[in-house]
Parts: C-alpha cells; structure tokens; sequence
C-alpha cells in the first residue's frame, strides 16, 4: 500500500466522522376531506301509506355465486436507510487528517511496516493473550475501540517491558504516576506489570484527561507528555477553544516523543485495525488469559508455587508478571494466579511443603535508590551471602532495571524498606 493510501485512508475515517447523512423527510401529509355529490335529495318529510298502498314484499333474489378475486398486491414500501457507523474518536477525529500530520504519518506507516514489522506481529499475536480484556475494559467505559491498540504503540503489549528512563508494563506507567493511580511499586510487587490492574489505572487515566482536555489528542499528548506540559502550553501559546485542533496549535512546542506520538499511534491504529489490507497474514494470536485466584500463608518462591501446583514455572509467571522478584510475599497484600483447575492441587501440595523451604534463590532486579544493604535486608540474608552470590557485581555502580542473585532466605522476608 502506497503513503497515498494510508492518508487517504486516514482522512477518509476522518470525513465519515462529520455526519454527511441524513434520513429523507418523512413528515405526513395531511389530505383534503372528499367533498359531498352533487344533486344529493334534500330530507324529505315522512308519508303513511294504508295497507293497499303497501306494496307486496318481494321474494329475495338469489344471490349470484362468489367468483374468486386474487388479493391486492402488497404495497411495497421503501428500503429504510442503513444507519450511517459512526466514526471511531480518535482515530475519526478530523485532525487525524491535518495536512501537518501528513508527513508524519507517511513515514510512521513505514516505520511499523518496514523498521518494525517483527514486532509489529509479534504485538498482534500478544494481543490475543491481552485483547479481550482490553476490550471489555473500554466497552464498560464506553471508550474509543482504537485505544485497544494503545499498547502495541506503548510497549508491544508486553506487561514486563521496561523504559530507559523507568517506565514499565504494557501501559508504560513511571513510578510516581502509578503510584497516584493506586498501583503498587516496589521491589516485590509492581501492578504497572499486571495487566488487568495497569489497564484499569490507564484507561480511567484516559478517560480523566479527555474530559479535562475536551480532545482525544490532547488527551494522548497528555498521557505521553504529562498533563501539566500540555496544559502549561495551552494557557501561553493558546486562546481558542479546546478540542483536537488545539493539539495542532501546540504540537511544535512539544517534546519530540510527544509531537510524534499522535501520528505514531494512528498508524499502528490503522494498520492493527485491518493488518491483512498492509500484506500481515496468518497471526498466531497466543490463547486469551484464564486463571484462578488464591493466597499463601508465607513468602513463597514460584518456582516452589510450580512445583506445588504442577505446572512449569513459566506458566506461573506469565500470570503472575506483577512478581518481578519471583516472590509471593505476604506482609504486602497479593493475590497468587494460578492455572484454571489447579488450586486443589496447589493447596495440597503447598501444606506438606516444610515453611523453610518455601523460599528459594530469587532474582531481584534493581529499582530507583537501593543498595545492596537495601536488598540483603528485604530478603533477610546476610550482604555477605549476596555479595558472594554476585562476585562481579559493583555495589558503587549499581543501575536500574540489573538483576541481583539472591540466595536461599534465612529468615521470614522482613516487611519493611520495600514500599
């Protein structure tokens, strides 16, 4: 497909949004009443008759046989209108066919055809793990079905992705935003990593820009720039009306990330949307999510919680992405998700399982501000054991997002230092 054809496409889903079809009228029409014949008698005044004047009654006349009529042709009545669809928010918006996204948008479709087709799929096939519930989240909140697509711009749909500058999880949340969202972050336990908490958190995030920026774009700038940014430019640079056309009054004094997240998302969007139009044919999509819930008594590693419950430790943790240490701790408030059918299992097996021994070598990875002091201490082993575990680590040089060995626990996992 030509760039032609990909804007082409893009302004027409724009120009279906601005409501070209209307019903013919149907207003009745009143009709005149029929007006009386002509010559009709006046009433005329009663006469009696005496009874010769009576004539005789006559014999009823045989009535005439029935012959059979063929019943009147049904009126055919017009073929209503069909209803025109309406066009999707975001991606319908006339501003999507702006002449200034134009060029953008040329080489975004390019970019995700060509740049970053293996991807590209491998976002689709992800999203038949992710998109069900994506989807069932928007329609509850009566949100743009483009925004399923969302994710493949964020992350490729991968809960356990992870920024350069610390963002993570499918939504793609920093730290501190998630935290105001409601997710917990820490060294344990990061719901920017589960899917099910970290869409509900962005999708109502979504919704909260777009009623205070009155636009989908403004809205996407927000949720990829901050909404003081774009707030802050609106006030200066600014002084009509809100709504997506404001996007395009600021957009050149966005970041860079930002002013090409817009065009960036439309092409993914469109192309996502009808991927066997753009040559993308037999997707693999992986198998949809399905799991049941339950706790533990004690921190736990997974590959203890595979062993219990029968399953390999990969299946654990690709349902349980929110675990980053491999833990299942307990003094934080933390739901097991386990393989349908498996609980029973699980829960037998788990209760013969000695207490010490339901914690194993874990791996750890870094967050903003720990130290090694920091980490032997959440996990109760000596620095000792984990600086003899990670013989090449550097404790002066430590960055965000490397992975620390730590070795079997010796005590219970402490609570503190890991909010």
């Amino acid at each position: 497909m030509t760039r032609g054809a990909h804007l082409l496409l893009i302004a027409g889903a724009a120009w279906a949004s601005s409501g070209c079809f209307l019903a013919p009228s149907r207003a009745p029409v009143e009709m005149p009443a029929a007006p009386s014949e002509p010559g009709s008698p006046a009433e005329a005044a009663p006469v009696t008759l005496t009874d010769e004047q009576v004539p005789a009654e006559p014999s009823p006349a045989p009535e005439p046989a029935l012959e059979p009529t063929e019943p009147p042709e049904a009126e055919e009545l017009p073929e209503p209108e069909p209803e025109p669809v309406p066009a999707d928010a975001v991606t319908g918006s006339a501003a999507a066919a702006h002449h200034e996204l134009a060029d953008d948008l040329g080489e975004w479709f390019d970019y995700w055809l060509d740049d970053y087709g293996p991807n590209l799929r491998l976002s689709l096939e992800r999203m038949g793990r992710y998109g069900g519930m994506v989807d069932a989240a928007l329609e509850e909140r009566g949100l743009p079905r483009s925004l399923r697509y969302l994710p493949i711009a964020e992350s490729y749909y991968n809960p356990r992705a992870y920024s350069r500058v610390g963002a993570a999880g499918m939504w793609q949340f920093m730290p501190g935003t998630a935290r105001e969202r409601g997710l917990s972050v820490n060294s344990l336990v990061d719901e920017r990593r589960d899917p099910e908490a970290a869409t509900e958190a962005a999708l109502d995030m979504l919704a909260e820009l777009r009623e205070r920026f009155d636009s989908w774009f403004l809205a996407l700038a927000a949720y990829n720039g901050g909404p003081n940014r774009v707030a802050r430019l609106l006030r200066r640079h600014h002084s009509g009306p809100l709504g997506d056309s404001a996007f395009i009054g600021i957009r050149d004094r966005l970041p860079r990330e930002t002013r090409h997240f817009i065009p960036k998302f439309l092409a993914v969007a469109a192309i996502a949307d009808d991927p066997g139009a753009y040559g993308i044919t037999d997707i693999e999509f992986e198998p949809a999510l399905e799991y049941d819930e339950t706790t533990v008594p004690d921190p736990t590693s997974l590959d203890v919680v595979a062993r219990a419950a029968g399953v390999s430790e990969d299946d654990i943790r690709v349902l349980n992405p929110h675990l980053p240490a491999r833990i299942v701790p307990t003094h934080i408030e933390t739901v097991l998700r386990l393989p349908v059918g498996t609980v029973s299992r699980f829960e037998r097996n788990y209760a013969a399982i000695p207490t010490e021994e339901r914690l194993t070598i874990v791996e750890h990875t870094i967050s903003a501000g720990e130290t090694l002091g920091h980490i032997a201490e959440i996990y109760g082993v000596r620095l000792a054991d984990l600086m003899d575990t990670n013989p090449g680590l550097r404790p002066r040089y430590l960055q965000i997002g490397q992975k620390v060995v730590v070795p079997r626990l010796r005590r219970v996992l402490a609570g503190e230092g890991s909010g």
